[in-house]
């Protein structure tokens, strides 16, 4: 079996390149939720058994709260923080879905009555975060089935539009976000948008021009504008419930992979925009079925994934910090804390260019418990770490977050 699965391991360290297997080419979820270079069968299948299993975890918890007659609450599970009272990152079962690319599991919850338009404990709808994570087709399926782009959400108060902005979208996405309903929600926001497409959209070929140009002409007409009579609607965070989703998923997974339902070669082969199994778990705080993955590879199997970086630029480390989950990062560092001062790379499509852990969890108003660790593990040393803009981690407290309420426990645990 050992020697199997370091055959497997060897697999998934060496393949740089994977080619489209016959018969999945044309399949949209392999085509939308994996990146091209791991679009293959073994990944298609391995993404739909995490899912299916996902998904009947979910089915499980609602018909056993349905089975106590109590409606109500049913239908809270679907549009409560999967994190129940903890205070971990605290998506609900929409944005979990856009965020895993788990279409299936979107759906059924929209039958049984997850509210489209809920935010989650951070205030992002499935919309938001589907423009927040640039994700076209799960944009689409939300806008499809009746996400309201004029709604102001996120901590942000954005609409969709501002969002796209905020995220760098193209064109496409704005004219996509137009055709279901999307207006600009006052002037100010039309020579913004006006001033973004013109700077964005550089193609100079004629047809592009003229594209642009009609889309310019829709916005500097009067239809542009929400009528001023119409109320701003804001999203709102979906209410707490008592029950701990993440670990209930976790659970469901650790199972699955104990069983055999999930593979050690579908651990290996799983991966969605660009985020592998290890990743997937660490950043939603699953950290049951992360342990069972960095405890039944070998060492150095185990070290590499915690330094590997997925396609957004984050190894396990920043992805725990991101997740708010200190037993995930107790894990991850456990395991290895080769990258704990190490920067994450300046590549185009890396997010948290130049930070160090330590900058993140500052700027992710980490609790004390993840400063404890990393200080713990060998993070004092980023304390004299500039990032890209020549920001230690205490430049970064004291010009972007002075007035947080988090500003003099993160100072404290900065100095100790």
């Amino acid at each position: 079996m050992v020697k199997q699965l370091n055959s497997l391991v060897m697999v998934l360290l060496t393949a740089t390149s994977l080619c489209v297997t016959a018969g999945f080419a044309d399949d949209n979820t392999l085509d939308q939720q994996i990146i091209p270079d791991l679009r293959n069968s073994e990944t298609f299948f391995a993404n739909k058994r995490v899912e299916e299993t996902i998904l009947k975890a979910w089915q499980d918890q609602y018909q056993q709260i349905m089975d106590t007659g109590n409606i109500p609450r049913a239908v809270r599970l679907l549009n409560a923080p999967i994190s129940g009272e903890t205070a971990h990152r605290g998506r609900h079962l929409l944005s979990f879905s856009a965020f895993a690319g788990f279409k299936k599991l979107a759906a059924w919850g929209l039958r049984k009555g997850a509210d489209i338009n809920r935010g989650d404990k951070d205030n992002a709808t499935m919309l938001r975060m589907s423009v927040a994570n640039q994700l076209p087709y799960m944009v689409k399926f939300a806008l499809d089935n009746g996400a309201n782009p004029n709604w102001l959400q996120g901590q942000g108060k954005r609409n969709t539009f501002g969002d796209m902005m905020n995220f760098s979208w193209p064109l496409s996405g704005f004219e996509l976000a137009w055709e279901n309903g999307a207006r600009l929600q006052n002037e100010e926001q039309r020579d913004q948008l006006i001033a973004y497409l013109k700077e964005e959209h550089t193609d100079p070929s004629w047809k592009e021009q003229a594209r642009l140009k009609y889309f310019i002409d829709r916005l500097e007409s009067p239809e542009a504008m929400l009528p001023p009579n119409k109320p701003v609607l804001l999203t709102s965070p979906g209410q707490p419930i008592d029950i701990y989703m993440i670990g209930v998923m976790s659970d469901a997974l650790t199972v699955a992979m104990k069983s055999g339902d999930i593979g050690t070669t579908d651990i290996i082969n799983f991966n969605v925009h660009g985020m592998p199994l290890a990743h997937f778990t660490t950043f939603n705080g699953m950290t049951g079925a992360l342990q069972y993955i960095l405890e039944n590879i070998p060492k150095a199997s185990a070290t590499y994934q915690v330094k590997r970086r997925d396609r957004t630029g984050n190894d396990l480390i920043t992805a725990a910090i991101k997740s708010l989950n200190v037993e995930a990062l107790r894990m991850v560092l456990s395991t290895s804390s080769e990258t704990i001062n190490t920067k994450t790379p300046s590549l185009p499509v890396y997010y948290s260019q130049g930070h160090t852990p330590l900058h993140i969890a500052v700027m992710w108003e980490a609790p004390d418990e993840m400063f404890s660790l990393l200080f713990e593990y060998g993070a004092a040393e980023s304390l004299n770490i500039t990032n890209n803009s020549g920001l230690t981690p205490m430049d970064v407290l004291e010009q972007w977050y002075s007035d947080s309420p988090h500003y003099e426990r993160i100072k404290k645990a900065l100095t100790r």
